[in-house]
């Protein structure tokens, strides 16, 4: 990448400390200018509840193991819960996932190099998900080269506020990749954003193949519609997989190096 796309993009990494969820602040990470998913729609992405109410979002990549955010889940316990389905608006959500341990990457403060804005979440039992629906994450070099690059389109999907400030239901939206770093992608704007309550949720790329991947996690952003930052979750896998210890079937070799 030329040094002066990464320029920009350090600028894009600092240009917001607060680290918020929260449905009232514009600064934190909601679909803006997006869809609703449809009930099978994306069925890995999931909602963090507090109190039946989606503050966050997540993504199941083992059915006994979700990714979000750390900021997210940083000082939560075991009354949080994870809910799997298309949601609804302002309405309390049953959650069908309970807490039995959260894991913050070790690493999680603001940097210059990015955040580290990614925490795992491990559950009692497995979420009601057919295994043939979870999307791997990307790990393989080859496709990370392939789709990692500007203007590479990516799906963002999360639980979040919308324009209309009304929050709760599963939506969709496509944004393109606009830089990026080791650590974290930069995405969306025009309109088309993550906002409050989508803290935590995938980014879904899709290969030359067809097949899909997840690329990483909302961390933070600006004004919403204007864009923000995601961190990759491909750099953590090992860590994860260690910590948890759940099997992430990750490909041979990668966490030797």
């Amino acid at each position: 990448m030329k040094s002066g796309t990464f320029g920009v993009f350090l600028n894009a990494v600092i240009f917001s400390a607060s680290l918020s969820c929260g449905r009232a602040d514009n600064s934190a990470v909601t679909i803006f200018g997006g869809r609703a998913s449809t009930a099978e729609g994306w069925p890995t992405a999931v909602a963090l509840l507090t109190w039946q109410s989606a503050d966050c979002s997540g993504v199941l990549v083992h059915p006994r193991l979700v990714i979000t955010a750390a900021h997210c889940v940083k000082g939560a316990d075991d009354t949080l819960e994870v809910y799997s389905g298309p949601g609804h608006d302002e309405l309390p959500l049953q959650g069908q996932g309970k807490v039995e341990r959260i894991i913050l990457s070790p690493k999680f403060a603001p940097n210059p190099e990015g955040y580290n804005d990614i925490a795992s979440i491990v559950l009692k039992e497995p979420m009601p998900i057919d295994p043939h629906d979870l999307i791997p994450v990307l790990s393989q070099p080859e496709d990370i080269a392939a789709v990692l690059r500007a203007e590479q389109e990516a799906t963002i999907v999360g639980f979040g506020l919308r324009e209309n400030e009304v929050y709760g239901s599963k939506y969709e939206t496509t944004v393109r990749i606009t830089a990026f770093n080791a650590q974290e992608v930069k995405m969306g704007g025009a309109g088309r954003d993550a906002c409050g309550g989508d803290s935590g949720g995938p980014a879904y790329v899709q290969l030359g193949s067809g097949e899909w991947r997840v690329l990483g996690i909302a961390s933070r952003g600006r004004e919403c519609g204007k864009g923000g930052v995601w961190t990759r979750i491909d750099p953590h896998l090992c860590w994860i997989q260690d910590d948890s210890g759940i099997d992430l079937n990750l490909p041979t070799g990668i966490c030797n190096k």
